[in-house]
């Protein structure tokens, strides 16, 4: 049985979440939105460029991402 049958594990299970954006202040906001929920819990990484976002996702495995498409180093959609 894995997470999605079992919504009470599922409810204690840890999220991680990569956030890649190059403003500060519109991180933060996104990494306080996530903090404010008890279950499931958010464990969240913050990357200012595309670059160092890629990197992140070579080196750890995240279960989702909030992408910023208008980054400096990137080309939109």
């Amino acid at each position: 049985m894995d997470q999605k049958d079992n919504p009470a594990q599922f409810a204690q299970s840890i999220l991680r979440v990569l956030v890649i954006e190059d403003d500060p202040d519109i991180a933060r906001l996104a990494t306080t939105v996530l903090m404010r929920h008890a279950s499931p819990r958010f464990e969240v990484q913050s990357a200012g460029t595309l670059a160092e976002g890629l990197r992140l996702l070579g080196e750890t495995a995240f279960d989702a991402l909030v992408l910023d498409l208008g980054l400096p180093d990137s080309r939109g959609v």
